[in-house]
């Protein structure tokens, strides 16, 4: 493979894991708020207790996934603008994998699983040992 096809599949990747990082800040602070709001009008009704309950979920699991957002740009999308795609692929396939799981963001994480691929192809191939 190429320089430039290796240059290629870098630049994709970066564009890919910055439309990634940006779904995923919006949906976190979009679980963050609604499921606040919501639990803040459970507490208000009368007679409902299992509403502040998913609220309190919804509001765990927008905080988890900002927590991810940073370890994503830490390990996954800092390393890919460097052009360190070797030390980014592994983070980006365990959070692809994470990410899918979690049915809420499964197109966050197949845009992460598009991006390995990606940076994958844009690592220089290995030296074979003699």
């Amino acid at each position: 493979m190429s320089t430039y096809r290796q240059e290629a599949h870098g630049v994709v990747a970066e564009a890919v894991l910055t439309v990634a990082l940006a779904i995923q800040i919006v949906v976190s602070a979009v679980l963050i708020v609604v499921s606040a709001l919501e639990a803040k009008a459970a507490l208000g009704a009368v007679g409902v207790s299992a509403s502040p309950n998913l609220g309190a979920i919804g509001v765990g699991v927008g905080i988890a996934t900002g927590l991810l957002l940073i370890v994503a740009y830490a390990r996954s999308y800092a390393p890919a603008r460097r052009g360190y795609y070797g030390q980014a692929r592994t983070p980006t396939l365990v959070l692809g994998i994470l990410f899918v799981v979690l049915i809420v963001t499964a197109l966050i994480g197949v845009l992460y699983l598009f991006a390995y691929a990606r940076l994958r192809d844009a690592e220089p191939p290995s030296e074979p040992l003699v």
